[in-house]
């Protein structure tokens, strides 16, 4: 009993300085692009239940209603598929969740680099402050742009958990590791 409390101080510091399994970071997020893209979407909705509705009500009166509710409806789905946006840093994959139906899996060891980007394309990113992420699929290369909210810290954690990535110039490059790129040997 004596030797028991020398060795749960111990295995506590352990803990303390073994970095987590896995890291989960939230989306970066400015209001005025998403706020654009709602309010365009709801004025178009509205404009096209101004036109069918006249013309549809002479004969069916419930259908004006049955097409608003459609086009109220239409800006919270697409919401749902955008919102909330997640990227989780597991020990050997970067997991990205867009909304409640999109994912994208992308194994730390297929990633040739990771740049910072401004841009407003679409993708898993709620911000035009972004992460573009260079990586191997199949014989093909891919990219996938994200936007964590403390990008230092994701690029930091990155680097962490595959040592083949190194920190280069506000991104990261890939020096070592099964796939490497021409051009990263270059720079």
């Amino acid at each position: 009993m004596a030797t028991c409390p020398l060795v749960i101080p111990v295995l506590c510091c352990e803990a303390v300085y073994r970095r987590p399994a896995m890291r989960s970071y939230r989306s970066r997020i400015d209001t005025m692009p998403l706020t654009v893209v709602l309010v365009a979407i709801f004025i178009v909705d509205i404009a096209a239940l101004g036109v069918v509705s006249p013309v549809l009500g002479q004969q069916l009166p419930w259908l004006p209603f049955t097409w608003f509710l459609i086009a109220a409806s239409l800006p919270v789905v697409l919401a749902l598929t955008i919102v909330p946006v997640r990227y989780r840093l597991l020990s050997n994959q970067l997991e990205i969740r867009s909304g409640l139906s999109l994912s994208w899996r992308i194994q730390l060891a297929d990633i040739h680099r990771v740049v910072p980007v401004v841009s407003l394309r679409p993708a898993p990113a709620l911000s035009s402050q972004r992460l573009r992420v260079d990586y191997q699929h199949g014989k093909g290369i891919r990219s996938l742009q994200i936007s964590p909210h403390a990008m230092d810290l994701f690029l930091q954690d990155l680097v962490s958990q595959d040592a083949g990535l190194d920190l280069q110039h506000g991104g990261i490059v890939r020096h070592g590791g099964p796939i490497l790129l021409f051009d990263s040997l270059a720079s």
